[in-house]
């Protein structure tokens, strides 16, 4: 694939150049991946293009398979409503946000867990932890927060872990317990005067 070209007055634009400057170095459209795979059959490292089957979403030729470019989300789930957390470990632990199964090319991801607020268990020490699940099997701690003050402070919670991911069919969840007593992951729809939904995203690496 050709850089870049700038043609003089009264050039001519040979078919060569419009393929190389012009045609391989725009974002292409095709309806579905069959077509793209039939009419581009030897794509340029980097190239770009889109699918009507997947509106919004660009992606780039890595030398081996096409993939969203970095940034692009993946899989997206919420939770609009309170939910209490007791005791456990992450075996035992809750399910606060889960995401669909997303079908992956096996480049890298980033896990994202947000919850605008969580009343933290009471008494100095107490801990809130939060875990990411990939298919139902925990990746590890992503988040502890301890209680610093007798009684239940509230606190927002952010986690994020980027990691390699096998080709194929994945979900993911952001699960959590407590070592003591009691937390509440406080979530809503979001609007004036309620609370946001709490969340978890998968975005390309």
């Amino acid at each position: 694939m050709a850089g870049y070209k700038t043609w003089a007055v009264g050039e001519e634009v040979l078919a060569v150049d419009l393929n190389s400057y012009l045609q391989s170095q725009a974002v292409a459209r095709f309806p579905n991946a069959g077509t793209r795979t039939a009419q581009l059959p030897a794509p340029g490292l980097n190239q770009l293009s889109t699918l009507d089957a997947a509106p919004g979403r660009v992606d780039f030729w890595t030398g081996a398979v096409w993939a969203p470019i970095p940034g692009t989300e993946l899989g997206y789930g919420e939770r609009t409503t309170s939910l209490p957390i007791g005791v456990g470990t992450d075996a035992s632990s809750l399910v606060v946000a889960s995401t669909p199964a997303i079908t992956l090319d096996g480049g890298p991801i980033l896990l994202e867990f947000f919850a605008p607020q969580v009343t933290l268990p009471a008494g100095v020490g107490s801990v809130f932890s939060v875990w990411f699940f990939e298919d139902n099997v925990s990746l590890g701690l992503a988040s502890a927060t301890m209680s610093v003050v007798a009684g239940q402070g509230t606190v927002p919670v952010n986690a994020q872990r980027r990691l390699p991911v096998a080709a194929g069919s994945h979900s993911y969840a952001a699960r959590a317990a407590c070592n003591a007593g009691s937390a509440v992951v406080v979530a809503g729809t979001g609007g004036a005067g309620t609370t946001m939904p709490a969340f978890i995203r998968v975005t390309r690496a």
